[in-house]
């Protein structure tokens, strides 16, 4: 049992897709340990089709960047781990764009690309920014 000042979502070291893990039932709680345990693991699947918009309301797809080494990462602004990442794919940015790397943060559950305008500027991202509705 997590001592009263800790979330599940701290405890388990992540975040749930149904929301903040702090009344989470053993089912769901088995399946984020069993999601944490692929950290870090490589597979070799297609990403599934979707659009999403950039920040100038331009529709893009994962295939736009086919054939040049990308690196997508899904956020949600409501995710604190999702807000810690910012700096990490900026210094991501730095370090190897000049090598042609594109870094893409594809915000989801966030809104649409009026909202990020809103608040993103302030967290300075250096990476293209999408937005997915879902």
């Amino acid at each position: 049992m997590p001592d009263r000042g800790t979330s599940r979502c701290e405890q388990y070291s992540a975040c749930s897709i149904y929301g903040n893990l702090s009344f989470a039932t053993d089912d769901v709680l088995a399946t984020c340990e069993r999601e944490r345990s692929y950290d870090g693991s490589k597979f070799d699947l297609p990403l599934a089709p979707f659009e999403a918009r950039n920040l100038a309301d331009e529709v893009v797809r994962p295939s736009d960047l086919r054939g040049q080494p990308s690196l997508l990462v899904f956020l949600a602004v409501h995710c604190q781990h999702s807000l810690d990442t910012i700096p990490v794919l900026n210094e991501l940015v730095e370090r190897f764009a000049p090598s042609g790397l594109r870094v893409v943060g594809v915000y989801i559950n966030s809104g649409w690309f009026e909202d990020l305008n809103d608040w993103l500027p302030e967290q300075d991202p250096r990476f293209e920014v999408w937005a997915h509705e879902d």
